[in-house]
């Protein structure tokens, strides 16, 4: 059984991953914007800071579904983080059970 803990771990680091990813974005058009250049970098270094935690939260997502006999090719790749998260989310729960 896969402790809980696990689950909001990978919950936590998607979570932090969409803000990073929303803030750098947000940061850059605002940068074009007012024309403050400099502001992008600091932008550039959310998304490095995100891409590592995606990286991090699929490997631990791999792990758990790979312990629960889940088969990655059940997700759509259409709708990756609306469908397949909450998908993985509700089956990992039901494993963990």
């Amino acid at each position: 059984s896969t402790p809980p803990s696990i689950l909001s771990g990978v919950q936590n680091k998607w979570n932090r991953e969409c803000r990073l990813t929303l803030q750098a974005v947000y940061q850059i058009i605002l940068a074009l914007d007012i024309n403050k250049p400099e502001w992008i970098p600091e932008a550039y270094e959310f998304l490095l800071e995100a891409d590592q935690l995606r990286k991090e939260w699929v490997e631990e997502l791999s792990s758990l579904l790979d312990e629960c006999d889940i088969e990655i090719a059940d997700f759509p790749l259409g709708s990756y983080y609306s469908e397949a998260t909450n998908l993985s989310f509700s089956q990992a729960n039901t494993c963990i059970a």
